[in-house]
């Protein structure tokens, strides 16, 4: 249902790119819990409701393949 690391593996092997900077890196807790099929974690304390759109993807090939259209001048 979900992958749950730590903070330390998340970093360790870059989910968030090889460099993570001070700002971003402070909003990390010390777990990541990251679905592994298609569903929401919701927290009952949040200011929700929100649309699943409206929050973030997980490492399925779903949510990391997106296509990408580049064009250039």
């Amino acid at each position: 249902m979900a992958w749950v690391v730590s903070r330390d593996q998340v970093l360790d092997e870059c989910w968030f790119g090889p460099k993570v900077l001070p700002g971003p890196l402070s909003r990390l807790g010390d777990v990541a819990l990251v679905a592994r099929e298609p569903i929401a974690f919701e927290d009952p304390n949040d200011t929700g409701p929100f649309e699943l759109q409206g929050r973030h993807g997980s490492l399925t090939s779903a949510e990391v393949m997106v296509p990408l259209l580049v064009a250039r001048a």
